[in-house]
């Protein structure tokens, strides 16, 4: 009865243990994906996808000096990307659009004094 409690007990370690390997390996594969979709994105001029990206990997991992830095290069450009897109529909007298690229601007930066005049 003890070989067959050990050998039970033997096989459900290594089961679990499995289980935390692939959950680890996955979680770490899906890290590297969102790091390299964001690092494109930014390429690329895709700021609100580099954000969300980046997003995604802060809250994943809040100690990732690089995906914090990146949130905040990608918010920064994202907001001037909206102010810039406000101001060129306000000039069309497109106003209710140009007042939704301004709340988006204001809420990716709003320390941004622009963004307030």
């Amino acid at each position: 009865m003890v070989a067959v409690s050990n050998n039970f007990i033997a096989r459900s370690f290594r089961v679990v243990l499995a289980a935390v390997v692939v959950t680890t390996l996955a979680s770490c594969g899906a890290s590297r994906s969102s790091m390299r979709i964001a690092r494109e994105a930014e390429l690329n001029q895709n700021y609100d996808i580099a954000v969300a990206e980046y997003t995604k990997l802060v809250r994943s991992d809040p100690n990732s000096r690089e995906a914090r830095q990146g949130l905040e290069r990608a918010k920064l450009r994202a907001s001037q990307d909206h102010l810039t897109k406000a101001r060129r529909l306000a000039a069309g007298s497109k106003n209710e659009e140009a007042l939704v690229e301004h709340q988006l601007a204001g809420e990716l930066n709003p320390g941004n004094g622009d963004i307030d005049r």
